[in-house]
């Protein structure tokens, strides 16, 4: 590629200078010595120009890699949280939903990566709409990672509240089945008016 024949070029401009260094030592020579440094210097000068501008299209190209597969994965957690339907009273789903928002975990750390990775580099290219788009990717990834934080307190709320209602519901349930125990048990009402009296005081009692 161009890379490598300009490399090439400046090493065998490189093995001339050498050579009329060793040959050409007298001062009537000076001239071709001088153009021949100069040459040799720019030569490499013109490499590492290429270099630099080889490098930058190899990180121009991750960045834009970057961008799209950000872009990407972005999207599709945006798209799952807002598939995710409002709780409702079933323990089941609650759990399934938690479950969900913690398998994001992963995805999340690794976005969070690559877009300080993207940041980095949009700033050493000093694109400026490269860096609006990374600015951007990172706006909606704090939104995401933000609105997940939020889910999962609003479940774990919402699991414990209905933990201490069911515990709270099974005392009530309990004492009430004791209650309709005890009513069970009580013998029938008498139509004898000297029984009920009887019965009355043997209740007061």
């Amino acid at each position: 590629d161009f890379e490598n024949d300009l490399l090439s070029q400046a090493s065998r401009i490189k093995d001339i200078r050498n050579l009329v260094r060793q040959d050409y030592n007298s001062s009537s020579h000076h001239e071709l010595r001088s153009l021949v440094n100069q040459t040799s210097d720019y030569a490499q000068d013109l490499f590492t120009a290429s270099k630099e501008y080889s490098d930058k299209l190899d990180m121009a190209d991750t960045a834009l890699s970057l961008v799209s597969d950000l872009t990407s994965h972005v999207t599709e957690l945006e798209t799952r949280l807002a598939s995710h339907t409002p709780l409702i009273d079933d323990e089941q789903y609650i759990h399934r939903q938690l479950d969900d928002l913690n398998e994001l975990d992963g995805p999340l750390e690794s976005i969070e990566k690559s877009i300080k990775e993207l940041l980095i580099h949009s700033k050493q290219l000093g694109s400026d709409r490269l860096i609006r788009i990374s600015e951007q990717l990172a706006f909606r990834w704090q939104q995401i990672n933000s609105e997940i934080k939020q889910r999962k307190r609003s479940i774990t709320q919402c699991l414990e509240t209905r933990r201490s209602f069911q515990t709270l519901y099974q005392q009530e349930e309990h004492i009430l089945d004791t209650i309709q125990q005890r009513i069970e048990t009580l013998e029938p009402v008498p139509n004898d008016p000297n029984k009920l009296r009887q019965l009355g005081k043997t209740v007061l009692v």
